[in-house]
């Protein structure tokens, strides 16, 4: 009975709700948003071992939904924009934040063959 609940629980779909641009919420509301993301980045990152080529179809659509329809609109918010433009120190703020973890979910989605997200190599001294 207990391993038929733990295989329940792991196999329990994690969702997303995409946030639209015009949302307008406040930074704290924000913050809020980029940490529910994040936690289900790392829920779902821990759900396989390095081992597979293919990720659940699932899990895509939820990583994808993180990226483009939920960190994507939470740069773009008023307040994460005032926040960006007011603070003398740019890493720190919540726009760097949000950019830096869609980069970390398109490069772990590009570990896998099935998600249609791929490296782009750039040799040497011709970066971007």
């Amino acid at each position: 009975m207990a391993e038929e609940s733990e295989k329940n629980s792991e196999t329990k779909q994690i969702k997303i709700e995409p946030l639209d641009y015009k949302a307008n919420i406040n930074l704290e509301e924000a913050e809020k948003k980029y940490n529910e993301i994040k936690s289900v980045f790392y829920a779902i990152r821990d759900k396989y071992t390095g081992l597979e080529f293919k990720m659940l179809k699932e899990d895509i659509e939820t990583l994808g939904t993180c990226a483009g329809a939920a960190l994507l609109p939470l740069m773009f918010q008023k307040s994460v924009q005032e926040q960006y433009e007011k603070s003398m120190d740019k890493a720190e703020t919540l726009c760097h934040k949000a950019q830096f973890l869609a980069m970390q979910i398109l490069g772990y989605l590009s570990n896998f063959q099935n998600t249609g997200v791929e490296k782009i190599l750039v040799p040497r001294g011709m970066g971007i």
